[in-house]
This record gives C-alpha cells, structure tokens and sequence, in this order.
C-alpha cells in the first residue's frame, strides 16, 4: 500500500465525490498554499482520497482528516494510523457531513467522541 502527495488538479473535486461542495476554491487554495495537504492512497482494492491538515497546540500535533472519498477505506485508514503514530502523533479528528461516517470510523478502531459541529450560512442575504 502506498500514501503519496497529490497536487490539486483539474480532476481532484471528481475524486474527492464532490465533497467539497460549494468550498472547492477555497480547499485548492488551502492545498496549494501548503496549509492542507492532498493525498492518494493505492493498493490491492484500495484507491482514497484524502485531504489533511496538522494541527499543532501547545503540546502536541493532531492530524485532522477534512475530506475522504474512495474504496478500501479500512486499508487507507490503518495505514494513515501507523504513518501518524510512527511520527509521534497520537490523535485524530474527522470532518464529515455524513452521520454515517461517525459508524464508518468507529470500525476502523477510530474512538466515537463528537468534539464539534460546524454550521455554514450565506451572510448576504
């Protein structure tokens, strides 16, 4: 299994399921500005998406999964547990808009503790 860094192109959003929404353009520029990371996960059965940032408080980094689209996401998600344990980094956090996802992680050995919920409004109106 192999996690490679991906550039933003023109078929990214496809990729991702159309997971960024109406936020594309404000996630490309998060990737191509470095403050997120894009990456590709390939294997046997396994080809996911995932677009990340690290986050650092005072004592430690915490690496936070925004967006993940793709099969095999078992695999993809173990190794993305050993590559940030093996780095010193011992918590994670998942965005999602899908309720499912919460079960989804919990399978994958992933704790069920819901830290926040973010709401989106349009202010122009």
């Amino acid at each position: 299994m192999i996690i490679e860094r991906q550039e933003w192109t023109a078929e990214t959003a496809a990729n991702l399921k159309g997971l960024c929404g109406d936020d594309e353009a404000y996630w490309r520029s998060e990737v191509e500005r470095g403050n997120a990371q894009l990456y590709q996960v390939t294997g046997e059965e396994t080809n996911v998406w995932l677009v990340i940032r690290f986050e650092k408080s005072i004592d430690e980094t915490e690496i936070v999964v925004c967006f993940s689209a793709g099969h095999g996401m078992k695999s993809a998600l173990d190794l993305l547990k050993k590559l940030a344990l093996d780095r010193g980094i011992k918590k994670a956090r998942f965005h999602a808009t899908n309720p499912a996802v919460q079960r989804l992680y919990c399978r994958y050995g992933f704790d069920s503790i819901e830290v926040e919920r973010v709401y989106k409004m349009n202010l122009e109106h």
